[in-house]
């Protein structure tokens, strides 16, 4: 077995209050490790490696995106950055109103991303959709696809990541950050 560090780390009050609440059996840990791993692989992608253990770092990021759950907490992961660094207050509002909506018709978050979509739309192009004004996806004709598609560039809907658990990680790792701000707006 691998020897283990101790950190101690700060979340605010209302995330801890719920992690304690969630009543499963978690290893928080693993959950902290896989996020600082896909934090350090980003890094060290968007500077570039420098020396071998740069590449190790990288490539252990990679491997555990290969897994699904590992996928989505990385999607948590940089749902919650750009929450936190670059989403406007209407995208973000956008996000919780269709959550919203979903959760009027008794879907959630996980049920909506385990669907099949109207007209053979991707996750990532619905998303797309959403921030251009279409909650309903049958409200977007076949020429707006286009408009879609341009649309996609943003981070969030870049092609590689549009992994359905990344997707899923992303949207709720921006209305965690939401949930603990827009009262404050």
């Amino acid at each position: 077995m691998k020897k283990q560090g101790r950190m101690t780390i700060s979340v605010p009050n209302e995330l801890k209050a719920r992690v304690e609440a969630a009543g499963e059996s978690v290893s928080w840990s693993a959950v902290a490790c896989a996020a600082f791993e896909a934090k350090l692989g980003q890094m060290i992608e968007d500077k570039g490696a420098r020396d071998m253990q740069d590449v190790v770092t990288r490539l252990r990021a990679t491997k555990a995106a290969a897994e699904g759950e590992d996928y989505r907490i990385m999607g948590r992961v940089s749902g919650a950055a750009w929450a936190r660094d670059r989403a406007t207050a209407g995208q973000l509002g956008i996000l919780e109103k269709f959550r919203e909506q979903n959760r009027e018709h008794g879907i959630s978050l996980a049920e909506w991303f385990e669907r099949d979509l109207y007209g053979g739309w991707t996750h990532a192009d619905a998303l797309a959709a959403l921030f251009m004004g279409y909650l309903d996806l049958q409200d977007c004709e076949n020429d707006e696809m286009t408009d879609v598609a341009e649309r996609k560039s943003e981070d969030m809907f870049q092609s590689s990541r549009t992994d359905l658990h990344w997707l899923r990680g992303y949207v709720e790792g921006a209305l965690d950050v939401w949930g603990q701000v827009k009262d404050q707006i």
